[in-house]
């Protein structure tokens, strides 16, 4: 980028119609990824000045644009913040996608909850900063489903995800949202040659969504927290049970390689020691540990 495009941008955003500064701010955030450009904007004081009045800005869209140019502009310095925090062992599995298949996503984010995955999306958990709320997601996952689709590589909020995700070394798995879709420009130089797992329709949605628990493995498992135990009994009609309740996630892990390896006195523990006696309640169980990954 030449210092005269930086020229064309100002006068937009100092007196332009809001419609030509969302634009503006748009073109100037999709800008900040590309290092050389990063700088030419960053030595702008006025333009970074510019830039911190419209973070401000009535226009959510107006607001919205130039926070995510800023956040960009200064990812390094939170990725310096980042590294600084202990490693995260056992932490959630996010999903980064483009609203236009957040219905899709819902369905796997139940399902991957049922098997006791952490699970964190957007819907469930922003307040306040979209963009902090993101950030702090991406640096708590231990692996990043990356949904990818041609609205996802156009849209600069989720390449925001995305190069994030990949700069702090987090395992990216891609979820193939949109039927033939190859991914091209960042998101190919991003993702390389890696495995991904189609859910465009092409294929049956409960099959891949096998493989995918397959490939997620323990994620998100052993750090189950007291309320993660208590979804997991409900999604698996288990709520009610003052026994189950107390169970942590290495525990319920525990009972599955248990039913496996000595079902007799799994069955028999289950009766006595944990108060499940009507066959539905042994067979609701039972299920639930044979859908762990």
């Amino acid at each position: 980028m030449k210092k005269g495009a930086v020229k064309h941008l100002k006068p937009i955003l100092e007196d332009g119609h809001d419609a030509e500064k969302q634009e503006a701010l748009k073109v100037l955030w999709e800008l900040s990824f590309n290092k050389d450009s990063q700088h030419l904007i960053q030595e702008d004081a006025s333009l970074m000045d510019l830039l911190n009045t419209l973070k401000k800005h009535q226009n959510k869209i107006i607001a919205r644009n130039a926070n995510g140019a800023l956040w960009v502009l200064n990812m390094s310095q939170r990725m310096g913040k980042a590294a600084q925090k202990p490693v995260v062992k056992d932490g959630h599995v996010m999903i980064s996608y483009q609203w236009g298949n957040q219905k899709m996503l819902l369905q796997i984010r139940d399902k991957l909850r049922e098997n006791n995955f952490r699970v964190w999306i957007d819907v469930d958990n922003i307040s306040g900063s979209t963009l902090q709320a993101m950030a702090d997601a991406v640096e708590g996952a231990s692996a990043v489903l990356m949904c990818m689709s041609q609205r996802y590589k156009d849209s600069p909020n989720c390449r925001t995800e995305a190069e994030y995700a990949f700069a702090l070394n987090k395992p990216i798995i891609p979820l193939l949202m949109e039927r033939s879709y190859r991914p091209n420009g960042w998101l190919g130089i991003l993702l390389g040659s890696k495995l991904f797992f189609d859910f465009s329709g092409k294929y049956p949605f409960e099959k891949k969504l096998d493989e995918l628990v397959r490939e997620l493995g323990h994620t998100g498992l052993h750090g189950a927290s007291e309320k993660d135990v208590t979804e997991w009994l409900k999604n698996n009609k288990l709520a009610g049970h003052k026994s189950l309740e107390s169970l942590s996630g290495e525990n319920i892990k525990f009972l599955q390689k248990l039913s496996q390896r000595a079902p007799e006195f799994f069955f028999t523990y289950l009766k006595q020691d944990l108060g499940l006696r009507s066959l539905n309640d042994l067979m609701n169980f039972s299920n639930a540990i044979d859908k762990l990954p």
